[in-house]
């Protein structure tokens, strides 16, 4: 990744922080760093606490963007180019993923301190989640064998022809899938939300690996 590109990411994901810093005098000494399931804070902890929380996060957003965009150094099997385009974009992706979540968090905090009381809709987070499947869903289908980024069972990885057809069986479900999840997230009560979505990601997940295992199972078959 060129160097101005890194820059880039670090002042993007550096967003979270400088928001906290900018609104740290309005926020109170105690602050909530927990919802339970009725969004009601149940755990409060210094601002510094806070800081730490977002700082943590912000590392982990920059941290995992930089290990993608440089994954073909740390490719055992070498099939991933230096330039990969796909690589590049997911690098993005995550990055802007994870620092829009810290913003929210950061928002959240700065409103519950001053009503006593949650803004957040479980939609939010839901939708943001199953749009995340959809836009992954959208790269998955060219994604080169490797070892860190697509579905990685012991057969895709041995054989380039399974790992071709469950990407693409993967793709389309991943894409539609977080199509359909966000649908039933805006038209369900707030409260059922994350139900939508836990239950769709457990297909999403399900389906390509026990396809890459049919696969395995006919070619050895038909072998």
């Amino acid at each position: 990744m060129k160097t101005s590109k890194i820059i880039l990411q670090i002042l993007i994901s550096a967003l979270p922080l400088i928001y906290l810093l900018a609104i740290w005098n309005e926020l109170p000494a105690s602050v909530p760093l927990h919802y339970n399931a009725s969004f009601v804070a149940d755990k409060y902890g210094s601002k510094i606490e806070m800081l730490g929380l977002i700082s943590f996060m912000v590392a982990i957003g920059f941290g995992v963007s930089l290990l993608i965009a440089n994954i073909h150094k740390i490719d055992p099997k070498k099939k991933i180019p230096a330039n990969n385009g796909i690589a590049n974009k997911l690098s993005w992706v995550i990055l802007i993923f994870i620092t829009a979540l810290s913003i929210y968090i950061v928002f959240e905090t700065q409103n519950y301190s001053k009503t006593n009381s949650s803004t957040f809709s479980p939609k939010i987070l839901a939708v943001g989640i199953s749009a995340l499947f959809m836009i992954l869903g959208n790269f998955l289908n060219n994604v080169k064998p490797n070892y860190f980024i697509g579905f990685r069972t012991p057969w895709t990885l041995e054989n380039e022809d399974n790992w071709r057809k469950t990407h693409h069986l993967g793709s389309k479900l991943w894409f539609f899938g977080g199509m359909i999840m966000i649908v039933l997230i805006l038209i369900i009560p707030p409260a059922y939300s994350h139900i939508v979505m836990l239950a769709g990601l457990i297909p999403l997940t399900i389906i390509p690996l026990t396809y890459s295992y049919f696969i395995f199972r006919q070619t050895k078959k038909h072998a």
